[in-house]
């Protein structure tokens, strides 16, 4: 038996990473599969958000019942990172970049047991990310204790080297292709 023909879906990701924009996105996957889409190219454009969301969206990218190539086309960061690395194809322009950094939180209005426990669950995070990122890229150059302290930041071709991206290339959807907006 032959595999049906290829039914590709192009989307953009345009978006702070939180609980709305990760619903809307789950919804277009859902209703992508519906439509009977085999392949999904979703370029994402994203500063990062929260990471608990970014989490759910690495996941639901891996656990996709149709296959996911992701592009990078200006910025991918923080936790947007983490929620790129879950396509299985992972494509950046040559004018890409990449940026992860550890959990930040604002202080503000905290009390000193509140400051306790989101020290406790930065740290939860921390490693919940960072184990992530090594399943997945080899930091040349780098050591992952300069992390705690510093951004990373990935040109395209680091991104390469390091394992984030699988191609340096650029979203191109065909003449005709459908194109969604999986934010609004």
């Amino acid at each position: 038996d032959m595999p049906p023909p290829a039914n590709p879906l192009f989307a953009v990701f345009a978006a702070g990473i939180d609980q709305f924009s990760v619903q809307k996105f789950a919804n277009n996957l859902a209703l992508a599969t519906q439509k009977q889409f085999t392949e999904l190219h979703v370029s994402i454009q994203s500063t990062g958000g929260t990471v608990c969301d970014g989490l759910f969206l690495y996941s639901l990218l891996r656990s996709s019942p149709i296959s996911v190539t992701a592009y990078n086309m200006g910025s991918v960061q923080s936790i947007a990172t983490i929620a790129f690395l879950g396509a299985a194809r992972r494509v950046v322009s040559k004018h890409g970049l990449f940026m992860v950094h550890r959990t930040t939180f604002s202080p503000q209005n905290a009390s000193g047991g509140m400051l306790k426990e989101l020290t406790g669950v930065a740290d939860m995070e921390d490693e919940r990310t960072e184990a992530i990122l090594r399943e997945h890229i080899i930091l040349k150059n780098r050591d992952w204790r300069d992390m705690k302290e510093n951004a990373f930041w990935f040109t395209a071709e680091e991104a390469l080297e390091s394992g984030i991206a699988t191609s340096i290339g650029d979203f191109s959807p065909a003449k005709g292709a459908e194109l969604w907006s999986f934010t609004i």
